[in-house]
């Protein structure tokens, strides 16, 4: 008996049968030309075609209608996409959890997509989900699927939708890329709904692409019609000038709102500081690496169903990095595959630690950055900076809109990590026009922190310039108050080794210029000890370094030494740097 196709303009209304998403895009396809064109297959049907229930014959329809499908798709090519009653609600919604198929050109390639799908609604991430949540599912019998034109985008972006606000974070590229988070937003647009502002026609989004304004008003009307004044996520793509939606979803928040990353509180304890900092890092596009986040006491036989579900293979070289609330310099390493992943972890009985495995990344070179409300620093190396780091960093610090630029002006040897092996190399002074493109994306990359951080700075923030260029954040973490105190022109006494600290004569300006190893910063305690708590110390290993952290966390007051002297607009030297100011 041949099985009965629902198409996507087939108004449906069963949601046990056909889940949320199909729901949702069932009655945007009924209201409007937003929706690509497809057909629906039941949550019983799909059960069916995935433990070969149907015979060819009962698939006639089936296959009359995906060749219809991609004889009119202008791509020839379709998705298939899982929908289940579950996912999308305001409680819970499987976000990302469950698996859609793309690029598939043959009916061979959709009844094999059609099972990859069924599997996948109880695999790993699925019931981990659901746990995690409190659901007991049958999450695989409850999946129906959703059969698309694959449409071909210029742009493709994230909108979110609150009262008359929509916030439209844009991307280039198809819509496979949305879920990605391969890449930065390109831009991002603000748009009001009913206001009597006057807002531009068009906005450009990328070098001469542009997002009319009426694209904007249609993903507005379109969330209003289905979810009237609930916070949603809308999920769009921009073709040849018209738009289509690929998905809505309420939400709880936005991510642009105030404290967004509330599970920093909730989820510490279990994960770690790190970790957390890591998947708010995905969250916001701030790292584009794949990555799996493995719990502290998780049984070491998940261990390779977690690294196997964020894509890893045997062959790739990976970063292990361990996590714990309130403890740094914890050991990581560089491994190739994922049976030494779990040899890592097992090692020194690493599996008490949250672990974060994400893909090698070549690092060029190396920044710390603290953020507060009317100021930032920026500091920087090339290469890896760790607490063995000896090199002195550039620096950016920004305030009332003045721009202060420190450029250490010598050759420096940087330490590359080159996949398995550490290797060194002389590196010249950063030039001034990089420095200063630096400062410009930071300008940009502070608001984030900043609105999501709100009533919880300072914060520091670690991240990399990788091989590509790409900047790929890596750690966060709350920063003792900063003040900026300045000695004018004040002699110096510089500290190497703890026996120097004997000879200082109170007055001149103490500069601490020692090496610490990584991992024994735990030592600078009885150097802590030692330090005066009502003197500024001036530290040459960077204000934002693992040793500079904690010797604040001891109770001491620090200023990087290139603050010795304060520049003019003029540009100046001082101890092998030039400054430079920019107001």
């Amino acid at each position: 008996m041949d099985i009965k196709i629902k198409h996507l303009s087939d108004l449906i209304t069963e949601q046990k049968v056909y889940g949320n998403k199909a729901l949702v895009i069932s009655q945007l396809a009924n209201l409007s030309n937003f929706i690509p064109q497809g057909f629906l297959l039941s949550a019983e049907q799909v059960n069916k075609i995935a433990t070969g229930q149907y015979s060819a014959d009962d698939l006639f329809s089936l296959k009359k209608s995906f060749n219809a499908l991609k004889f009119n798709s202008c791509s020839e090519e379709i998705i298939v996409r899982s929908s289940s009653g579950y996912e999308d609600t305001l409680s819970v919604s499987f976000a990302g959890i469950f698996c859609s198929y793309s690029n598939i050109r043959s009916y061979s390639g959709l009844l094999s997509a059609i099972n990859k799908v069924f599997e996948s609604a109880q695999n790993d991430n699925v019931k981990k989900y659901a746990i995690d949540h409190g659901l007991d599912i049958n999450t695989r019998s409850n999946t129906a699927i959703i059969v698309q034109e694959l449409v071909e985008c210029e742009v493709t972006g994230i909108a979110y939708v609150d009262g008359n606000t929509v916030l439209v974070e844009t991307f280039l590229g198809n819509s496979t890329q949305l879920n990605k988070g391969a890449e930065q937003p390109v831009s991002t647009v603000l748009f009001i709904a009913d206001s009597n502002v006057a807002f531009k026609k068009e906005f450009e989004v990328g070098e001469n692409i542009f997002i009319e304004q009426e694209v904007l008003k249609g993903i507005f009307q379109s969330t209003k019609a289905i979810y009237k004044d609930e916070l949603c996520v809308v999920e769009f793509g921009i073709s040849n000038g018209n738009l289509f939606i690929f998905q809505i979803r309420p939400t709880r928040d936005i991510k642009y709102g105030k404290n967004e990353i509330s599970s920093f509180q909730h989820d510490e304890m279990k994960l770690g500081d790190k970790a957390l900092a890591m998947e708010f890092f995905v969250k916001n596009n701030l790292f584009r690496e794949r990555l799996a986040i493995i719990p502290k006491n998780t049984d070491v036989n998940q261990v390779s169903n977690l690294l196997n579900s964020a894509g890893f293979i045997q062959d790739d070289i990976l970063a292990v990095r361990f996590s714990e609330k309130n403890v740094i310099s914890l050991n990581r390493a560089f491994v190739k595959g994922t049976s030494a992943v779990k040899k890592e972890i097992l090692l020194n009985n690493k599996s008490k630690l949250t672990t974060i495995v994400h893909d090698y990344i070549p690092v060029k070179r190396s920044f710390e950055l603290i953020v507060d409300e009317g100021f930032w620093l920026l500091e920087h190396v090339p290469g890896l900076w760790e607490s063995d780091n000896k090199l002195q960093p550039d620096a950016i610090y920004f305030k009332d809109d003045l721009l202060n630029i420190w450029q250490f002006n010598e050759i420096r040897l940087a330490k590359l990590q080159n996949e398995l092996t550490t290797e060194y190399l002389a590196v010249k002074p950063s030039e001034l026009t990089r420095m200063e493109k630096w400062a410009d994306q930071v300008k940009i990359i502070v608001k984030t922190f900043r609105n999501n951080f709100e009533g919880r700075l300072p914060i520091n923030i670690h991240f990399v310039e990788d091989a590509k260029g790409r900047w790929q954040f890596l750690n966060l973490r709350p920063a003792s108050i900063f003040e900026e105190v300045v000695v004018n022109n004040a002699k110096e006494f510089v500290i190497s080794k703890l026996e120097d600290f004997y000879k200082w004569d109170k007055a001149s300006a103490l500069v601490l210029s020692l090496s610490i190893n990584r991992g024994e910063e735990s030592k600078l305690l009885t150097l802590a000890k030692m330090l005066p708590k009502d003197r500024v110390i001036y530290v040459d290993f960077g204000v934002l370094s693992h040793p500079a952290m904690v010797l604040r966390e001891y109770g001491c007051t620090l200023l990087p030494s290139y603050l010795l002297y304060k520049y003019s607009k003029k540009n100046q030297r001082y101890n092998n740097y030039t400054g430079f100011a920019k107001g």
